[in-house]
């Protein structure tokens, strides 16, 4: 699983921590591993959490200047806005879609190196 996500507006809003700290849970005690990308003044979050699962880079804060996230999974994109005002989650399922951004994960994931 391969997700892009604005771990620091997830962390603002209450409900949406809570529902992040039950799905950490749900994806660890089934093994799930997981490559996200998310800005660097998250790392604190990252660093303070039990990482076994997951791998993180970061990018600069300017790159991802909005409230979102995606998954990318099973050909599967799944987008949500990370906003108290205009909450808002889609999925879609399509090979290519998938394959696509799959690829642009992969080769964002790259360009980033251990950072």
């Amino acid at each position: 699983m391969y997700t892009f996500v604005d771990s620091k507006a997830l962390l603002q809003d209450s409900a949406l921590r809570q529902i992040n700290e039950d799905y950490i849970e749900k994806r660890t005690r089934i093994g799930l591993r997981k490559k996200i990308i998310s800005p660097i003044s998250a790392q604190d979050y990252f660093l303070k959490n039990d990482n076994s699962n997951i791998e993180v880079r970061f990018i600069k804060d300017g790159f991802y200047p909005f409230k979102s996230g995606m998954q990318i999974y099973d050909n599967k994109v799944s987008f949500q806005t990370i906003d108290r005002q205009n909450k808002i989650a889609v999925i879609i399922e399509d090979e290519n879609i998938y394959k696509m951004h799959k690829l642009t994960f992969e080769f964002m994931w790259e360009n980033l190196g251990n950072a």
